[in-house]
């Protein structure tokens, strides 16, 4: 991480491209264990080299902000050519997502999501997503509401975030729903008594039909994700404490449907203890957004790549 600090203050400087992947995640992890392990009065969030930052990580940026705040530390936040001292984490959230976000979609909007309001972020939610008019708006709902439902049952407080991003360079919306108090592993430890190896195997377990730690016979379970993406064609992302795990079309065979093909995994550099579920969904339709604007960042993007 490319960071400056001293015994009292700590100043994080966001780098050119944040997207999310085992990178985006593992940078502000680090993060959060820095403002852990340490005591700093004022802390910078420094953005003004970053020209991308995929805003659906805001969900797993608001753990580490969370921290900030109830440590009561001075936080400043630099984007743009603008400097905000931020005195609640909301605004912090809000700021960033208005900075980078070429939608403005309600359904993409940051938010947090808890005990005392679960219930009615859900609905919140459900009726900004339809104002996005996708294609598979009913799958979409179903796997939303259905990660709604685990974030109540794999939280102790029922602390989370949500937040989403539209991607006009690959053609997908990403959905992002992060808990903060316990990993799958421990989670199924504590409801089914029983033991993984290691995180992956977990999150394996969680994906398969028929797998659940519910005490009742509601809910249709996390394979329905693995179904519907495969269905969309999109993919999705679960991390969760050490493991990252990353499920295309392929993790969903109908004739065996508890066989879990991954394309991707790879292990974090620091444990996160909590979870979170991103989703790529296919953007079919392509006309959210003035044409001229889509087409300045895809240029600014690829100009980056090169």
């Amino acid at each position: 991480m490319d960071e400056m600090k001293n015994e009292k203050t700590y100043t994080v400087n966001f780098p050119v491209r944040m997207l999310a992947n085992t990178n985006g995640f593992n940078f502000i992890n680090s993060i959060y264990y820095e403002i852990n392990n340490r005591k700093y009065e004022e802390i910078t969030f420094d953005f003004q080299l970053t020209n991308i930052f995929e805003t659906n990580l805001i969900a797993f940026l608001g753990y580490a902000i969370e921290k900030i705040y109830s440590n009561q530390i001075i936080f400043e936040l630099k984007i743009g050519q603008e400097r905000y001292l931020c005195e609640d984490q909301s605004i912090v959230l809000r700021k960033i997502f208005e900075f980078y976000s070429l939608d403005k979609s309600p359904a993409l909007l940051p938010r947090k999501i808890g005990n005392r309001n679960l219930a009615e972020e859900e609905q919140l939610l459900l009726r900004d997503l339809k104002e996005l008019e996708l294609n598979e708006y009913n799958k979409i709902r179903t796997i939303l509401s259905e990660l709604m439902a685990n974030l109540k049952m794999h939280t102790i407080y029922l602390d989370g975030y949500f937040a989403g991003y539209h991607d006009y360079k690959n053609h997908q919306i990403l959905f992002s729903i992060v808990n903060y108090d316990i990993t799958f592993a421990n989670h199924i430890k504590q409801a089914n008594k029983m033991e993984f190896e290691n995180d992956f195997e977990a999150i394996v377990w969680a994906l398969k039909k028929n797998n659940t730690t519910r005490q009742d016979s509601g809910g249709i379970g996390l394979y329905i994700l693995r179904k519907y993406i495969s269905d969309m064609n999109g993919k999705f992302s679960v991390l969760s404490g050490n493991s990252y795990v990353e499920c295309d079309k392929m993790c969903y065979n109908e004739e065996n449907e508890n066989l879990i093909r991954v394309s991707k995994r790879k292990n974090l550099s620091q444990r996160f203890e909590g979870t979170t579920i991103t989703l790529y969904i296919p953007d079919h339709k392509g006309n959210l957004m003035d044409e001229k604007k889509v087409l300045e960042e895809i240029c600014l993007r690829c100009l980056l790549e090169v």
